[in-house]
């Protein structure tokens, strides 16, 4: 129920017209957002799945993509959303080609990347990749919003290392 407290308590409006697509390296098994939103008293409404290229079926970023739709249901309970899974290719990451696809085909008023990535060791033709796809999303009025990383400062720490961080502030190289 607390989400369904969110939405009335806050007056947080239902969003009929609405469209929120994610950016996804994985399909999503829709009953399971079903089931969130039976859960929560959500209102009945289907999320889609539209892959981007080929399907990348299950992946290990299922559970992330599943909770960024359920949650998107719970600001936008009336909204359609739409998951555009897109499996990685030899030269290009799968949250690009979901992203091109998803801003190209204009799919969605609002577009939500669930993933994070080291500012630093982003390259400058990736950074700049992203930028003129912001702008594009920015001109055909399209909002785009970016998770802000699980990992904060540590997000350029190699993950299996000990040591203290020392690499100072981070940021989500994907904002």
């Amino acid at each position: 129920q607390l989400a369904a407290q969110l939405v009335h308590l806050d007056g947080i409006p239902p969003a009929p017209g609405e469209s929120i697509a994610i950016a996804a390296r994985s399909n999503i098994q829709t009953s399971d957002i079903a089931a969130f939103r039976s859960t929560f008293a959500l209102p009945v409404n289907p999320v889609l799945s539209s892959p981007a290229g080929s399907d990348p079926g299950l992946t290990a970023d299922q559970p992330a993509i599943e909770l960024a739709a359920s949650w998107a249901g719970v600001a936008a309970p009336a909204a359609r959303i739409l998951v555009v899974p897109a499996a990685p290719t030899a030269a290009t990451d799968g949250v690009d080609l979901s992203l091109s696809a998803i801003i190209d085909q204009n799919q969605a008023h609002t577009v939500v990347v669930p993933y994070s990535s080291c500012e630093a060791a982003l390259s400058s033709a990736h950074q700049a990749f992203y930028a003129a796809l912001y702008r594009q999303a920015a001109a055909q009025g399209i909002s785009i919003v970016v998770a802000s990383g699980d990992s904060g400062a540590a997000a350029c720490h190699p993950t299996t290392s000990t040591a203290e961080v020392t690499t100072g502030l981070a940021v989500n190289a994907l904002a």
